[in-house]
C-alpha cells in the first residue's frame, strides 16, 4: 500500500510541477522504485522457495 501511495504522489507531483528539477527527482525516484520492486520480487521468490 505504501509503495502505491508513493507512486501516486510522484505522478501527481510530476503533473503539477513539470519543471526540470521535478523531472530529475522523478527520474532518480523511478530508478530507485524499480530497483526496490526488483529486490522485493526477489525476496518473495526466495521466501516461496524456502517454504514448502
Amino acid at each position: 500500500e505504501i509503495l502505491g501511495q508513493q507512486s501516486d504522489w510522484t505522478g501527481q507531483s510530476a503533473e503539477k510541477e513539470p519543471c526540470q528539477e521535478t523531472t530529475e527527482i522523478y527520474k532518480i525516484f523511478q530508478k530507485w522504485f524499480v530497483q526496490d520492486m526488483e529486490d522485493y520480487n526477489n525476496l518473495l521468490v526466495e521466501e516461496s522457495i524456502e517454504q514448502p
